[in-house]
């Protein structure tokens, strides 16, 4: 004897009120979700990009150094036109002048705007590596460079984001100095900054700022690596790094 029931259609079946709702959340939920995929996908090229130009800036070191009796521009003295000559950025006193590590490369670099991350939106592009402070400048630059960096200790920083400071307690909110949203690089002056990073290897509150990658940011090494660091990661480079000496643009 067949004991199974017979088929039937369930199409005159309508939906109840609890899918009802589950669908309506299920909608609600994609649509709440749906502007973040673009957002997510642009910072992740943002930061690739940012690798890329870290990359083409870390040939361009090397390339200049090989014509240059293997020295970084950081310790070249190097004529930028006739009426103004460089003097090596050795002694700290060339914050405002770091512009000019990436002006001397002009040759290699080809184009200024690899001096710009493509997450910044306060710093300018400038069109061409020409003059003293009138095209480039601290504020057509992105990135910091290491003072000591020479492929004799390939874990130095030789070039990387720029925005490292001390977090305050109460966030980045720029009202301490150093904790402002690119940290010890100043935001819009010409001025520059000089720092040991070493003195707060140590310190917890040595991190990223919020302002390029959402508090990561990229690092190109004097043995030519980039590297893509959490602020944890970096307060460790650091340590590794030996003499962290920076110039902030």
């Amino acid at each position: 004897m067949n004991l199974r029931r017979p088929f039937t259609s369930r199409t005159d079946v309508g939906l109840t009120l609890v899918e009802l709702l589950v669908i309506i959340v299920l909608v609600f939920v994609f649509l709440a979700m749906f502007p973040m995929a673009p957002a997510k996908a642009k910072s992740k090229a943002q930061q690739i990009n940012c690798v890329n130009n870290l990359k083409a800036i870390g040939f361009s070191f090397r390339l200049w150094a090989g014509d240059n009796g293997d020295k970084f521009p950081m310790f070249a003295t190097v004529t930028i036109d006739s009426s103004f000559q460089q003097t090596a950025l050795t002694n700290g006193t060339g914050a405002a002048y770091m512009y000019q590590v990436f002006q001397v490369m002009s040759n290699e670099l080809a184009t200024p705007k690899i001096a710009i991350c493509p997450a910044e939106l306060d710093r300018h592009h400038a069109t061409n590596f020409g003059g003293h402070f009138t095209q480039l400048g601290n504020t057509a630059v992105s990135y910091l460079a290491g003072k000591d960096a020479d492929d004799t200790n390939p874990r130095q920083f030789l070039v990387g984001d720029r925005n490292i400071g001390l977090r305050p307690t109460n966030g980045w909110s720029c009202n301490e100095p150093d904790g402002g949203v690119t940290g010890f690089s100043p935001n819009s002056r010409n001025a520059g900054s000089y720092r040991s990073l070493t003195n707060y290897a140590n310190n917890p509150q040595l991190q990223w700022t919020d302002k390029l990658h959402k508090g990561k940011g990229n690092v190109a090494l004097s043995d030519g690596s980039v590297q893509q660091m959490s602020s944890s990661l970096m307060r460790r480079s650091v340590t590794n790094a030996d003499a962290a000496w920076i110039y902030f643009p």
